[in-house]
């Protein structure tokens, strides 16, 4: 039997009646971040996610001259372009910093872009962790990047149709990709 649910972005929980009448509770093993990134989060992110074996840390806590800032192991020309290739704002430094070090602007732009590319939902989920703790070591960085590679874990119950007296409920873990769950392995019945 395959078996499909979504479970929408944010939301804890799902319910589904199986066509056997059993009923499937999939809820995630961890909740999910809620924050609502800043510009600020998105374009550290930004730095972050193609630096990212040698990222330090980032944070949005400003400091003299700047509303956040990310700090590397060596410098990456992609990631310090990849904000200003999306056309983000706050870049001036950024653009400086990639003259300084004798690269050319468009290639570490073009770079950048490719850098970002397929990556939103891993600039996301960075951004998301900036917003809510102000600051990220190089080793959380790489975690949200994992985790977003992986999946994210979730439980399954199966619970038995009303008709089937004394079963108990099926309870199974899985990882979940895109949001979306597909069981092609469900057991027929609960034991």
């Amino acid at each position: 039997m395959i078996e499909a649910v979504r479970l929408p972005e944010g939301q804890m929980r799902i319910e589904k009646v199986l066509a056997d009448g059993r009923r499937m509770v999939v809820r995630r093993k961890r909740p999910p971040r809620m924050a609502h990134p800043g510009a600020t989060a998105i374009h550290e992110a930004e730095h972050a996610v193609p630096g990212k074996d040698d990222v330090i840390k980032a944070t949005i806590k400003p400091g003299p001259g700047y509303s956040g800032a990310t700090w590397f192991t060596r410098f990456n020309a992609a990631a310090a372009a990849a904000p200003h290739a999306h056309g983000r704002g706050g870049t001036g430094f950024d653009v400086e910093q990639i003259r300084r070090a004798g690269h050319s602007l468009g290639a570490a732009m073009s770079a950048g872009r490719a850098a970002l590319s397929g990556k939103d939902e891993h600039v996301l989920e960075v951004a998301k962790a900036l917003q809510e703790e102000e600051t990220l070591s190089g080793n959380d960085i790489r975690r949200i990047i994992q985790e977003v590679d992986e999946g994210f874990e979730v439980i399954i119950e199966i619970h038995p149709a009303p008709a089937a007296l004394g079963k108990k409920p099926l309870t199974l873990m899985r990882k979940v990709r895109g949001g979306m769950l597909t069981l092609t392995d469900l057991p027929r019945e609960n034991s």
